[in-house]
């Protein structure tokens, strides 16, 4: 077996990947081969919405975040469970693993935003279709109870997903642009020049590469490559290489 070392690196402004750390008893069968990249986002582009866990408060709640996409460039089709209520859930189980299915397979959907975290994700895990999902890799994005759905998502197909706001978080400045550089800009600098992108933990994306292979000093002139809305913005990164993860 190759040895392999792992290139951890702490950002200030740029994203990355997902979670992916698992446990092999937690969510069945571990996807081992490699990692599979949905493709990137453009302008123009449509973002499923939907509610795998809690229920929203309001409907405005639905209108701002879609409000949200529409600034960053890109359509919004929001699905059947949305706007529901179903106790503490937006709906039963199999709806709610139906509709984000529904969306996975929506040939109009670039990409599967979510409306907010809460609780129930975990109960969704044995009721996706992780061979659809495999099939039809798109960009998965929220945190809280959706980092559930994401981390059996990337264990089970590869498929990277990401951790980042959903629709009822505080959309500042900072969250919208860390949105923008990551799903458009951000790791694929990295990945293009052989920095495979396995994790990111916060603000630290973690890259996975042979031995011998780079320096450290490269991967963070790469990560800190300003898109042209963002020249003159002072950036900076710090991070260190070792065998396998840690935490400073």
């Amino acid at each position: 077996m190759d040895r392999r070392t792992f290139l951890p690196l702490l950002v200030t402004a740029v994203g990355g990947a997902s979670c992916l750390s698992t446990n092999a008893s937690d969510f069945g069968t571990i996807h081992t081969p490699g990692l599979l990249l949905p493709k990137r986002l453009k302008p123009g582009d449509t973002i499923g919405i939907t509610a795998p866990a809690a229920p929203i408060r309001h409907h405005e709640e639905i209108e701002n975040f879609q409000k949200i996409l529409e600034e960053l460039g890109f359509n919004s089709k929001v699905g059947m469970v949305a706007e529901r209520k179903y106790g503490y859930l937006s709906a039963p189980d199999d709806e709610r693993a139906a509709d984000f299915m529904m969306l996975v397979q929506d040939p109009e959907v670039d990409a599967i935003f979510f409306i907010r975290g809460g609780w129930g994700c975990a109960r969704l895990v044995d009721l996706l279709d992780y061979e659809i999902i495999a099939n039809h890799p798109k960009i998965i994005m929220g945190f809280s109870d959706i980092t559930t759905l994401l981390n059996a998502i990337t264990a089970r197909t590869g498929l990277v997903t990401f951790h980042g706001p959903g629709g009822n978080s505080s959309w500042n400045d900072y969250s919208v642009e860390y949105v923008r550089d990551l799903l458009v800009n951000g790791m694929w600098k990295a990945e293009q020049n052989g920095y495979r992108v396995i994790a990111t933990v916060y603000d630290e994306i973690i890259s996975e590469v042979p031995r011998g292979f780079g320096n450290l000093r490269d991967f963070e002139r790469l990560i800190c490559e300003l898109p042209d809305w963002a020249k003159g913005i002072p950036l900076t990164a710090g991070g260190w290489r070792g065998k396998r993860y840690r935490k400073d």
